[in-house]
């Protein structure tokens, strides 16, 4: 990596994975329902993310949501996989992906209109 890189990266830090879309399967859902929302995400250039789950070689992508709790597997694209010599092999995302996350309310969500927030934790 270059000095300019790093003095770059020291003072500026990665740029960011952007959220392009998050997309409900369906428009309604009841407390115990399970609702799948994709998340499609932008990844820089010449950058790459960890999948979701286990990863030997970094942090995984975590997605936390204020009034729902994960209720199954993340789907997602098969990752590409780096051999690398000094860590060995692991995968990763690059350019634009895709998640399925399925969701589930909270206990004591009360009925109604609901703006769902939450955010999406990773690796650069």
């Amino acid at each position: 990596m270059s000095i300019a890189a790093v003095l770059f990266l020291a003072l500026w830090g990665p740029p960011d994975v952007k959220i392009e879309a998050v997309r409900p399967d369906r428009p309604q859902v009841k407390a115990g329902e399970v609702l799948h929302v994709a998340v499609d995400l932008r990844i820089p250039e010449k950058w790459y993310i960890y999948p979701s789950g286990k990863s030997p070689a970094g942090k995984p992508t975590v997605f936390m949501f204020e009034d729902a709790e994960i209720a199954g597997e993340i789907l997602q694209p098969a990752p590409k996989i780096h051999k690398d010599d000094v860590v060995g092999e692991y995968e990763y995302h690059e350019g634009r992906v895709t998640f399925d996350v399925p969701l589930r309310l909270k206990p004591g969500t009360k009925p109604g209109p609901l703006e769902g927030k939450g955010k999406v934790d990773y690796q650069l």
